[in-house]
């Protein structure tokens, strides 16, 4: 049985809502007591607010008379309704963490669970502000994340970020109605009339699946450098995409010229073409490659002015699934450190499609730009300050009020807009906050604020530590460094008694770890309150929920186990705290934990093996070259569970 057909297998037979699908494998599914308790709701008080079908930390809503913001706070542990005229809030908690919300057309609130295996399903009884009632489960592949509505209100697609999935649910009974496996770390997510379109954090791309079946395709998010200045040869160098938390559908009305106000200049200004558009808010990268070689660590020196990390958005046409954008563009030789290198929510204005808003953790801001640009992260026509963590974006109905969830601060921001055809407002007011109850140390807020926060504390281009760790991830690539690559390892869940850090560098303190990196990333560096702040919360970064477990993961475990890989991964999925040998005349290198290692791919402390097979096949660890075929399936299969 596929990981896939696996997985379709769970959500027709844990807890959940609606009937199994009929592909799915095996029998079982739901009791039509338990589809009924997730059917359609004709009692929820609650209403989306038009033309809204995907899902984000925070959800604008009808009820009955009044406008609610619902947000999703996944450090408290719950969903807080706010009651936007008066500003009064009341909380629900929530068994987990509640990552994005989505009202569907009935009224019915979804949350998934980052830290589980399900999403659940409330509604407003009498009013929301008298509380939301949990009503079922949804069950999902392992960390729930994005949900979208399909364009006929048919069909949400939901994605999975640790055990890496799209389930597409009826979206009237929410039974599903398959699953299907994708490339490594998806999160938004965007349903067509007959298309899902996927981004990913790492991996350069933009999964597509149609909703009528069949497996995911791959559009290449890959890149290059445009400048006038520099060597032809090393400009021709691929760059990749990254921190791709978001999607958006921007429609482009008219050709140039033929009516409408751009707000872009002529150089960035949309294709003379109509039709449907997808952008993906990323961060060009370019890790540096091992034959240049490089005198800086991670990654090259700005080239013609275009740094190691830039922010891009990332077009792609619709209908022909053809990348628009194929390149990132030269800003000039000095180092950025106010730009938005960690997007992490867009929405574009319905009232008018030029109009977007793109959501920049660590430099605190939402960046308004022209949607119709080929590239709208190069086309900012206003910044908006908003409190730490601005995650989660919505509009109000009539386009004059633009709602931030500011997570990490926990404040709803409130900025009143004016006319939505006027040009961005001079000496608008002050906007409005609303604090959200939180159960948050100010020490823990501060630590995480530290770990999103760009400027030159880190690094001396404007780097923070979610640059390279997104949410305590990976980003997937190798950097250059003087000694050779390395691949950025995980943080979460993998700190904690798993010292030496670093590859090589065998340092058993954490604190004098980090000052080290900063010291190579040439930050300014941290203060000892702030870099204990800073270890708090590294150290406090929870293990990912697991992936359900393959049939063969069983015998693969009794292949762990007998052919030594636990002499150095010991408790399985934990490490001996050495470093050894692992090429003839190159450095001892750490033990890595191997908690999540199916999703942390490129493998090695190089990066040298795309696939978990390859690195069991051609390494020399331990015994793994001489294992058999077999015995090699089920060991993956094993190390995919951990």
């Amino acid at each position: 049985m596929s990981r896939a057909a696996a997985a379709i297998a769970v959500v027709g037979l844990l807890t959940g809502c609606g009937a199994a699908a009929p592909e799915t494998p095996r029998g079982g599914g739901d009791t039509p007591a338990t589809a009924r308790a997730c059917s359609a709701s004709s009692t929820s008080s609650l209403r989306p607010v038009a033309g809204v079908r995907q899902s984000s930390t925070i959800a604008l809503a009808h009820d009955g008379p009044r406008l609610v913001a619902l947000l999703a706070d996944t450090d408290s542990r719950a969903i807080h309704v706010v009651d936007v005229a008066s500003g009064a809030v009341r909380s629900v908690e929530v068994e987990g963490a509640p990552e994005q919300l989505l009202v569907s057309p009935d009224g019915r609130l979804l949350v998934t669970i980052a830290d589980g295996h399900r999403a659940d399903v409330f509604e407003a009884q009498g009013s929301a502000e008298g509380g939301l009632v949990k009503r079922c489960e949804v069950a999902l592949p392992a960390g729930p994340f994005a949900a979208a509505l399909s364009e006929d209100g048919g069909s949400i697609a939901i994605t999975s970020a640790w055990d890496p999935a799209l389930t597409v649910l009826d979206a009237a009974s929410l039974s599903p109605r398959r699953v299907v496996a994708l490339p490594r770390s998806p999160r938004g997510v965007l349903v067509t009339s007959d298309r899902v379109f996927v981004s990913h954090l790492a991996g350069s791309r933009l999964s597509v699946v149609d909703l009528g079946g069949g497996e995911a395709r791959t559009v290449s998010l890959r890149h290059r450098g445009a400048s006038a200045e520099g060597p032809r040869d090393a400009l021709g160098v691929a760059r990749e995409a990254g921190q791709g938390y978001a999607l958006a559908s921007v429609t482009i009305p008219s050709r140039s010229g033929e009516g409408g106000r751009s707000l872009s200049s002529a150089l960035l200004a949309a294709p003379a073409r109509r039709g449907a558009r997808i952008v993906v808010p990323s961060v060009s990268v370019d890790p540096g490659d091992e034959v240049s070689g490089v005198s800086m660590y991670y990654g090259p020196p700005p080239l013609a002015g275009i740094p190691k990390q830039s922010p891009v958005a990332l077009a792609i046409d619709a209908a022909s699934e053809k990348r628009l954008s194929t390149h990132t563009l030269s800003v000039g030789r000095e180092p950025r450190v106010r730009d938005c290198m960690l997007p992490r929510a867009i929405l574009v204005d319905d009232t008018r499609q030029d109009r977007g808003f793109i959501a920049c953790m660590g430099i605190d801001e939402v960046q308004v730009v022209d949607a119709t640009a080929l590239d709208p992260m190069a086309a900012v026509v206003e910044r908006i300050e908003t409190p730490a963590g601005p995650t989660g974006l919505a509009l109000s109905p009539d386009g004059l009020t633009l709602f931030v969830h500011a997570e990490i601060d926990g404040v709803l921001r409130v900025v009143e807009l004016g006319d939505a055809g006027a040009e961005p407002a001079a000496g608008r007011g002050p906007a409005r906050d609303i604090t959200l109850p939180s159960r948050v140390t100010d020490g823990a807020r501060r630590g995480r604020a530290l770990f999103y926060a760009g400027g030159d504390a880190v690094s001396f281009d404007g780097l923070a530590c979610a640059s390279c760790h997104p949410d305590g991830g990976d980003d997937g690539l190798s950097w250059t460094t003087p000694e050779g690559l390395r691949q950025t390892p995980m943080l979460a869940g993998r700190l904690v008694g798993t010292a030496p850090y670093g590859w090589d560098r065998g340092s058993h303190d954490l604190r004098a770890y980090i000052t080290q990196t900063v010291s190579r990333l040439r930050g300014s560096g941290l203060d000892d309150r702030d870099l204990g702040a800073l270890v708090s919360h590294l150290e406090s970064l929870p293990l990912p929920p697991r992936r359900e477990a393959s049939p063969l993961a069983g015998a693969g475990r009794e292949v762990f186990l007998s052919e030594g890989c636990a002499t150095c991964h010991t408790d399985v999925d934990g490490t001996d705290r050495e470093k050894h040998l692992v090429d003839e005349g190159s450095n001892a290198m750490d033990t890595p934990s191997l908690r999540h290692v199916a999703v942390t791919g490129p493998f090695f402390h190089d990066g040298r093996y795309r696939t978990l097979d390859a690195l069991l096949e051609h390494s020399d660890m331990g015994r793994s070259r001489a294992l058999r075929a077999e015995q090699r399936a089920s060991l993956v299969a094993f190390l995919e569970s951990l």
